[in-house]
């Protein structure tokens, strides 16, 4: 089954959406301040997640065709 660009977007949003409130409840749990260089590393990271889930789906793509 061929998944739909709004599945792919719903399941990307709520992946982001759901780990970075944990990431930051974790950081204000433990007080450490969001400076400009862990916001680059959370970027980093959910950039990372986005491209390993994109894959994911377009592999899925590729097994459903055959």
């Amino acid at each position: 089954m061929k998944k739909d660009w709004a599945y792919k977007t719903a399941f990307i949003g709520t992946f982001l959406i759901g780990t970075g409130s944990y990431i930051y409840s974790d950081l204000q749990a433990k007080n450490t301040p969001l400076d400009l260089g862990t916001c680059i590393i959370l970027g980093a990271l959910a950039l990372f997640a986005m491209l390993a889930i994109l894959y994911y789906f377009r592999s899925e793509d590729k097994k459903s065709n055959q």
